[in-house]
């Protein structure tokens, strides 16, 4: 159940294996403004927890059907960004490359934390799509 598998917290869905989880109708930033593009699509990736580096790895495979968010000129530049909340600072932040023209990117990019499981048990991970605009 999809909207399940966005309420669970980190530690209960760390034995998922690859997990397709479909966009929220609308998505948190700090401005709230969104212009407007229609927010879609889906994000696939690989949860897990290493007790021996005490590391947890997402693993951000592709996203699928991702809005243009370009109208004007039809693309979309899209990364996955990361927050391990309570945490929004800098150090908390983690991202993918950014993928050229593409609604369909392929990612397969290992973003990771350093965190004790007791300390994981109280986070919660938060993962975006977002498009870069040099220019805004």
């Amino acid at each position: 159940d999809t909207l399940s598998m966005r309420s669970k917290s980190v530690p209960s869905a760390l034995d998922q294996e690859l997990t397709s989880i479909n966009s929220m109708l609308s998505v948190y930033s700090e401005t709230g403004d969104y212009g407007n593009v229609k927010v879609s699509g889906e994000i696939l990736l690989n949860i897990n927890y290493s007790y021996k580096t005490g590391a947890l790895n997402i693993l951000v495979k592709s996203c699928r059907n991702l809005a243009v968010a370009d109208e004007k000129k039809q693309r979309t530049h899209p990364y996955v960004k990361a927050y391990l909340l309570p945490d929004k600072s800098r150090q908390s932040k983690r991202k993918t490359k950014i993928k050229s023209s593409s609604t369909n990117p392929e990612f397969n990019e290992t973003l990771k934390y350093v965190i004790s499981h007791t300390q994981l048990e109280t986070r919660t991970l938060q993962l975006s799509v977002w498009h870069y605009d040099r220019f805004r």
